[in-house]
């Protein structure tokens, strides 16, 4: 329990971070892919459900922080919408694959 629950911490600190270093970049869409090396490192040291976990919290966090409207779910962008799909799709199957339980 203890260890999922670090894996769940780095993943939150992890994407705070990337959100924080993109703020106001003109690459804020390659904040979420980065988070997926991230994401997939986390499920192979502490398991496919904590990569899962990971994976939709960095997601809302990058959508409430990083993407405009600030503090909102929805994401305006066009392109910020791809790369939050990209993080959720890359992250759910990666961690499911590559994770064990």
């Amino acid at each position: 329990m203890v260890n999922s629950a670090i894996g769940f911490v780095l993943c939150g600190f992890a994407a705070s971070l990337l959100a924080i270093l993109f703020w106001n970049s003109q690459y804020q869409v390659l904040a979420p892919i980065l988070f997926t090396v991230v994401v997939v490192a986390v499920a192979v040291r502490f398991g496919r459900m904590v990569g899962i976990l990971g994976t939709l919290f960095g997601a809302a966090l990058f959508a409430l922080w990083l993407y405009p409207p600030f503090g909102s779910l929805g994401v305006s962008g066009q392109q910020a919408r791809g790369s939050l799909n990209a993080l959720l799709l890359g992250g759910l199957v990666l961690s499911y694959l590559l994770g064990e339980e």
